[in-house]
């Protein structure tokens, strides 16, 4: 039982690693369709946005793609820890309270360097 406790744990731990391998690839993604966002943003512009209420809804959007991934994951990994308390030391918390911790510390990183890049680009046209 211990060892299905054990596989789950993992399970999960190894999810966190493939969101974050889907951050790379929406930043990818956000560099690729940047063309067409810059002409949204322009013809937005000319309505009457301004950059500052542009750059808000660019970073609310890309908030949005980065931290409800990494959010779900989180609490599919705490609820498995929860269901799984009997068969886990106390020293997996502190383990997995460490590794989220580490992974929200790098999205957070990854998530303005993205913001940084992307808005530089979706922005210097106008």
């Amino acid at each position: 039982m211990v060892t299905i406790g054990l596989m789950f744990f993992i399970g999960f731990m190894l999810s966190l690693i493939f969101l974050s391998a889907a951050m790379s690839i929406l930043y990818f993604y956000l560099q690729t369709s940047v063309e067409g966002e810059k002409a949204k943003y322009t013809g937005i512009r000319k309505i009457g946005l301004s950059v500052k209420e542009v750059r808000s809804v660019v970073t609310k959007e890309l908030a949005m793609l980065v931290f409800i991934p990494f959010t779900f994951a989180s609490i599919l990994l705490a609820c498995v820890m929860f269901f799984m308390r009997s068969m886990m030391s106390s020293s997996f918390y502190e383990m997995t309270a460490i590794g989220i911790s580490i992974f929200l510390l790098l999205f957070i990183g990854s998530f303005f360097i993205i913001r940084r890049s992307y808005l530089k680009k979706l922005i210097e046209a106008q």
